[in-house]
């Protein structure tokens, strides 16, 4: 494993800073075809590109190499502004010089135990969009609550969090995660604050999907097996399945305050 991919500990706790870009291009190109991570983040970032409108507020939390920024500039999708947070100061200086026709701001934060925004904008109640992609694994449990307290804090009323991250099956965590959730798990941190409006598996295990699908499915399923390779497939068939798939995306929103009170954190 490169060093890299390595779980380290700092003062906080244990944490792993791994970009996806990285992995993308390590592992997923040099393949020479498509692989099931680079479907998935590429669906990840599609399915936030539907939700965004001209003149949206978005922050990114975790935004890493800042894909999502480029698939929001590269797509002439036009937000009002665009907010990345990252603890890691290099990958912020790097995105603050990427080109774009709408205001790009940069945060580098401990997101596990600071608040978003600045003592000169607290930014409360600021963003109709916030992404949190592939993030929350990286760190420990402990930390989950303060992170979507601050997502909630900054979202407008009515404001939609994305949030993406594996499905623990109970014995396949990757390595360089801290740790993985299980649907069970985080649902219950999720409707703590925000209503779970849907879940979609981004990716699946083949040997968890078969059993689960309908006669129907299992028809479409048997004919795009002679063209589509096991990636592809396990892409299409967990988003129909998501509490079976190894990744969920979750779309929440948070509602009234008078419905969903802020834990006070």
């Amino acid at each position: 494993m490169n060093n890299k991919d390595r779980v380290q500990k700092d003062k906080v706790g244990l944490i792993n800073k791994t970009e996806c870009g990285t992995v993308i291009e390590r592992i997923a190109l040099p393949r020479g075809q498509i692989h099931r991570d680079y479907i998935a983040h590429c669906l990840r970032w599609s399915y936030v590109l539907k939700q965004v409108k001209i003149g949206m507020n978005i922050i990114d939390v975790g935004c890493g190499s800042f894909p999502l920024l480029k698939v929001l500039y590269s797509n002439k999708e036009k937000p009002t502004l665009y907010v990345g947070v990252d603890i890691r100061k290099s990958v912020i200086e790097k995105m603050m010089l990427f080109k774009t026709n709408f205001t790009v701001v940069g945060v580098v934060e401990d997101i596990r135990v600071n608040k978003l925004g600045t003592a000169d904008d607290p930014c409360d109640e600021k963003f109709d969009i916030a992404a949190c992609l592939e993030v929350v694994e990286h760190n420990e449990a402990k930390y989950v609550d303060h992170i979507l307290n601050e997502i909630r804090r900054v979202l407008k009323t009515g404001g939609l969090l994305l949030l993406s991250t594996p499905n623990y099956n109970g014995k396949d965590k990757a390595k360089n995660h801290v740790h993985e959730f299980t649907a069970e798990e985080l649902q219950e941190h999720l409707w703590r604050y925000f209503t779970v409006e849907k879940m979609i598996g981004t990716f699946a295990s083949q040997s968890d999907i078969e059993p689960v699908l309908t006669q129907a499915e299992r028809e479409v399923y048997e004919g795009l097996k002679s063209w589509f390779n096991v990636d592809v497939l396990s892409v299409i068939f967990a988003s129909l399945h998501p509490l079976q798939s190894r990744n969920i995306l979750w779309i929440c929103r948070k509602e009234d305050k008078s419905d969903k009170k802020d834990s006070g954190q």
